[in-house]
């Protein structure tokens, strides 16, 4: 004898057919959706996956393309540090800021580095044969070497023309054992003076780094 009553059954039949008719009812809309879509010019969702399919395939290629670029431009790139590398050493440059390379090719130019900061260190007056030297600014480290000469540097402090030849020797001692030059600046008033000055007396210790005629 069956488990279920007469009512069961019916009721059990009843419920299995309403879920059907259902299930029938959800595949028909989306069958009509699809057609719809079809209809109004849509695409076929298995178009739709093969043509992202080829829109990823061409990322992936694109992709693979800047990668190598990349690394040629990362090999270029590390050439080019080394080159420049190479050339600050040569150069003698500091550092690698556009400021080092600038003073690097300045102490080029003038054939030794700068000795202090404030580099100009004496100033030089020759009027008609008549010198006067006197200090510009203090270098604490020079004056230690200038002690032995009762000398010690300063703005305004003159070097007589008696001390004169012993204090360029000293000097030109440090600025030999420092590899550094000191500048000077010149006033003269004759191309006599000019040339004493330069080339008889001082440039063979310091460099110029003002020249002014003195008028008449």
């Amino acid at each position: 004898m069956s488990p279920f009553s007469s009512s069961q059954r019916s009721e059990f039949v009843l419920g299995l057919s309403l879920a059907e008719i259902i299930l029938l009812l959800l595949f028909g809309i989306l069958l009509v959706d699809v057609l719809n879509s079809v209809s109004t010019g849509g695409q076929d969702p298995y178009l739709q996956i093969a043509s992202l399919q080829e829109k990823v395939s061409k990322l992936q290629e694109e992709n693979s393309g800047l990668k190598s670029q990349l690394a040629a431009l990362t090999k270029e790139l590390q050439e080019t540090k080394d080159r420049l590398e190479q050339v600050r050493q040569m150069i003698g440059a500091a550092g690698t800021t556009e400021q080092d390379v600038a003073t690097a090719i300045q102490n080029i130019k003038r054939g030794h580095p700068v000795c202090a900061k404030d580099n100009t260190l004496l100033q030089v007056r020759i009027i008609k044969g008549e010198l006067g030297v006197q200090f510009l600014t203090r270098n604490q480290e020079l004056d230690t070497v200038l002690a032995a000469h009762h000398l010690v540097s300063g703005p305004g402090v003159p070097i007589t023309n008696a001390k004169l030849d012993s204090f360029l020797k000293t000097l030109f001692a440090y600025e030999q054992n420092k590899r550094c030059r000191f500048d000077y600046r010149l006033y003269y008033f004759s191309n006599d003076d000019y040339h004493f000055a330069r080339e008889v007396k001082f440039e063979r210790y310091l460099y110029p780094e003002k020249m002014i005629q003195i008028k008449p």
